[in-house]
C-alpha cells in the first residue's frame, strides 16, 4: 500500500465544541488515536472541507462519522472503490444506533435497526471493507434484513493514545485513596445517566456524575473513586469511559448493552487488557491493509426474505411517527439496564 491515505470525517478531535457537551467524544478521540499511530503520510478532511474531484489522489480513504455527507459526496466516496469504512455507531440507521431515542416502535421497543437505508446502499455495496469496533456492533449490523456486509474486522476496542494509557496506569499503582462511586451525566437518555443514578442509589453508592470536564481530569477523577458505573439503555458500540476506569483501578459496573462487555479480553487480566489496548492502534491500520489487499468485488444486495413485510411495517411505523408523541424509554428496557454485571478492578 502506498502512503496516500486520507481519513474524513464530520469533526475531528481540535473541533471547537459548544453547547451541552464541551469536550471531545469517544469517536474523535479513537480517531485521533488512529492518526496518531498512522505508519502512512495522512492526510484529514472534515466533510464540509471535502473536495470529490481531490478524491483521485488517495489510495485508501478512510470514512469516520459522517451524517455530514451530501449524497453527491458519498456517491463520489462510492466511484473510488478505495474506501474502507470505520463505524463508531450504526451509520446504516436513520436514529444513528439510538434506538431508545427512535420515534418508531420497531427500533424503540426491538432495540434494532430494520433502515433500508437506501442513501449508502450504493457506497455499501463497493467499499472494500468495514472495521467494526466490537462484534454487538457488528450482530447490530447484520441484523438488518438489508444490510449486506462487505469483507469486515473488528478490533474489540475503542483506540487509546499512549500518554492517556501511561496516565491511566500511574493511577491505578499511585495507591490513592478511592472513595464512592462516579457514572456519566450526558444530554442523550441513551448513555443511562438515569439508570446509573438509580443503580447507585439502590447500591448504596456515595456517587457523583462526570459532567463536562477534559479527558485528563476524567481520569482525575477516575483515579479517586472506588467504582464507576455505566449502564446504557441502548447499544454502546464498544465504551471507552468503563475501559478507562477499570485501567485507573475502579472496580467498573456494566449492562450488556456495552460493547466491550462481550469481547474476551474484557474478561482476562490486566496484561491481557494492555496488550489488546497498546496494541490497537496499529492493529487499526494492519486491518485497514489487509482489507485494501482483497480485490473490489461490488457486491449486489439481493431482496431480503420477508422485505415486503418490513417494509409495510417500517411504512406504517414512520407514518405513525409523525402523529405520535416519542415514545418514553418503557419500564422493561430500563429494568433491563439495571441489571449490570460488576468486574473487578484490572
Amino acid at each position: 500500500m502506498s502512503d496516500r491515505v486520507l481519513f474524513v470525517a464530520d469533526q475531528l478531535a481540535d473541533a471547537p465544541r459548544g453547547g451541552a457537551v464541551k469536550h471531545p467524544g469517544g469517536a474523535e478521540l479513537t480517531d485521533a488515536a488512529a492518526l496518531a499511530a498512522c505508519p502512512f503520510s495522512v492526510e484529514t478532511r472534515r466533510f464540509d472541507q471535502l473536495d470529490p474531484a481531490g478524491l483521485s489522489r488517495f489510495d485508501i480513504i478512510v470514512l469516520g462519522n459522517s451524517e455530514r455527507a451530501t449524497p453527491a459526496v458519498l456517491d463520489a466516496l462510492a466511484q473510488t472503490e478505495r474506501v474502507v469504512s470505520f463505524e463508531h455507531d450504526v451509520r446504516i440507521c436513520r436514529w444513528r444506533g439510538n434506538f431508545p431515542a427512535a420515534r418508531e416502535p420497531l427500533h424503540a421497543l426491538a432495540q434494532r435497526c430494520i433502515c433500508p437505508h437506501r442513501g449508502l446502499g450504493r457506497l455499501y455495496r463497493r467499499l472494500r471493507g468495514v472495521v467494526y469496533l466490537t462484534e454487538r456492533q457488528r450482530r447490530v449490523f447484520e441484523q438488518n434484513p438489508y444490510f449486506v456486509s462487505p469483507p469486515s474486522e473488528v478490533l474489540g476496542s475503542s483506540l487509546f493514545d499512549a500518554a492517556s494509557l501511561e496516565r491511566l496506569e500511574g493511577l491505578s499503582r499511585s495507591g490513592a485513596p478511592r472513595h464512592g462511586a462516579l457514572y456519566l451525566w450526558a444530554p442523550h437518555a441513551i448513555k443511562g445517566t438515569a439508570t446509573a443514578r438509580e443503580y447507585c442509589r439502590l447500591h448504596g453508592l456515595d456517587a457523583r456524575a462526570i459532567r463536562n470536564v477534559p479527558p485528563a481530569e476524567v481520569h482525575a477523577l477516575m483515579g479517586g473513586a472506588e467504582t464507576f458505573v455505566y449502564l446504557p439503555i441502548g447499544l454502546e458500540p464498544a465504551g471507552r469511559m468503563p475501559v478507562e476506569a477499570r485501567l485507573a483501578g475502579c472496580n467498573v459496573v456494566v449492562n450488556s448493552s456495552v460493547g466491550v462487555s462481550g469481547e474476551a479480553w474484557w474478561r482476562g487480566d490486566r496484561a491481557r487488557a494492555l496488550e489488546q489496548l497498546s496494541g490497537a492502534p496499529r492493529r487499526f491500520w494492519q486491518l485497514v491493509e489487509a482489507l485494501m489487499a482483497r480485490p473490489p468485488s461490488p457486491v449486489v444486495a439481493p431482496r431480503p426474505r420477508g422485505s415486503r413485510g418490513v417494509e409495510a411495517l417500517v411504512a406504517l411505523a414512520r407514518r405513525a411517527s409523525g402523529v405520535v408523541p416519542q415514545l418514553p424509554v418503557s419500564r422493561a428496557i430500563r429494568t433491563r439496564a439495571l441489571e449490570g454485571e460488576h468486574f473487578a478492578r484490572w
